[in-house]
């Protein structure tokens, strides 16, 4: 996996903050380690700030996920190292958004074409 935007095609036909909100809360209920805050930057656009608290093994962590809403095209989640910690622990952040796009049905896309 190489250290480049990743993104996943989420099954929503529109962007709903309610969709996105119950999908990071079923993520939540299941790594209570988490937690999560939800941002609206444009009409088209949330992101999501995931926090990870520190434990034994490391210091907290900050991802940050956004969704886009593409119009006719659906919904994508976005990862990209700039963003947070996310380039520090991009493996974590791309199994995060993996296991949420995977739980409410997404795919990952392949950005390589």
């Amino acid at each position: 996996m190489s250290l480049a935007e990743a993104a996943w095609s989420m099954p929503w036909k529109a962007l709903h903050a309610e969709a996105v909100q119950e999908a990071l809360r079923a993520l939540t209920a299941e790594a209570p380690e988490l937690r999560f805050e939800l941002e609206r930057e444009e009409a088209d656009t949330l992101t999501a700030h995931v926090f990870l608290a520190a434990d034994e093994g490391g210091g907290a962590r900050h991802f940050e996920l956004s969704f886009y809403d593409l119009d006719r095209d659906g919904v994508i989640l976005c990862l990209e190292p700039e963003w947070a910690d996310n380039a520090a622990f991009w493996e974590e952040a791309w199994d995060l958004c993996d296991t949420l796009a995977e739980a409410v049905g997404g795919e990952v896309v392949d950005l390589s074409e």
